[in-house]
């Protein structure tokens, strides 16, 4: 019997306690079920656009909750992650994709 990875041990514990907060950002909220069914979604968009385990998803905002549902959606497809905010110089910005291998 193998051990659960890490996605299913966030599953696991974003669905025993659905209704507690999981982030608070300003004046963004999400609950527990609420970041559940949010990663979940993207993470099901991340694999229809094509993006494959091992990859990186990079995420290209300002801190929010949709930054950490982008985390968690690349974690549930098995990509890693790597996040920008923007003002940072575009040239940096422009290798990024190539530099991670992004999906």
């Amino acid at each position: 019997m193998t051990a659960p990875d890490v996605a299913e041990r966030l599953r696991a514990a974003l669905r025993s306690h659905p209704g507690r907060t999981a982030a608070v950002v300003g004046a963004e909220t999400l609950t527990h079920a609420e970041l559940d069914t949010a990663g979940g979604a993207l993470a099901a968009r991340l694999r229809a656009l094509g993006v494959r385990p091992g990859q990186t998803v990079l995420l290209h905002l300002r801190q929010s909750v949709h930054t950490l549902t982008g985390m968690i959606a690349a974690l549930r497809a098995g990509a890693a992650w790597c996040v920008t905010e923007p003002g940072h110089p575009a040239e940096r910005l422009a290798a990024l994709p190539r530099d991670l291998e992004c999906g």
